[in-house]
């Protein structure tokens, strides 16, 4: 496999130097201006490149769906010493009826949260959101709360599974349990008896990601 390019190498330690202090990727706006590329195909072009060889991962058609691989960290994982992980906060999540909210991949995170490790996994792609509503509350999920989400898991999403799911018609987020339904259905189960399932066809539901910790109600700042 050949080397980098001297463009490709700037590309990879410009986004080694942004994740490791935004604990979010850039957008390819920001790797345009960073590093002078004349237009955001060129940026895509290094990118792909990257990705062929094994550096980073993508997720098409989302402006900061890229993840560093171990490969493409090398020796320099963000490893702080204290053992703190940066936590970016992207706006709410509804837990009663869907309510819009921004994702990670549509703009930049409303604050940045400092948690230990024994609270999140150490991973590169966890963010948070802000919970509205007690839908979740035989879950321990209560109205405040700040939810993990990981967007990335492999194999089948398991019946049960507490995720963050968009419903596509509507473009509104919620906070649920997952069931694949009958035929070619799904079924977002609260944990609160006073509120009924949501059922949606599969074509109309997108899951953003699966919740791995809470937060409750964190005061605290950045």
């Amino acid at each position: 496999m050949s080397k980098l390019s001297a463009r490709q190498e700037a590309l990879l330690k410009y986004l080694r130097h942004y994740i490791r202090e935004n604990q979010y990727p850039p957008t390819y706006e920001e790797m345009q201006d960073a590093l002078g590329f004349s237009s955001k195909s060129h940026v895509d072009y290094h990118l792909k490149v990257l990705a062929h060889k094994g550096y980073i991962e993508q997720e098409p058609g989302k402006s900061r769906g890229i993840r560093l691989t171990d490969k493409g960290w090398g020796d320099q994982h963000p490893m702080r010493p204290s053992g703190q992980v940066r936590l970016p906060i992207y706006g709410y999540i509804g837990a009663s009826l869907p309510t819009w909210s921004a994702t990670q991949n549509e703009m930049s995170p409303d604050e940045v949260i400092t948690v230990t490790p024994d609270i999140v996994p150490r991973r590169d792609d966890l963010y948070g959101l802000r919970v509205r509503g007690d839908s979740m509350i035989d879950a321990l999920v209560n109205d405040g709360d700040i939810v993990v989400v990981c967007p990335r898991w492999s194999g089948p999403l398991r019946n049960g599974t507490m995720v963050a799911a968009r419903l596509l018609s509507s473009d509104e987020t919620t906070l649920k349990h997952f069931y694949r339904g009958e035929g070619n259905t799904v079924r977002l189960v609260p944990a609160n008896p006073h509120y009924r399932d949501i059922i949606v066809p599969l074509d109309d539901i997108e899951i953003q990601g699966w919740v791995v910790a809470v937060i409750r109600q964190y005061q605290g700042q950045a």
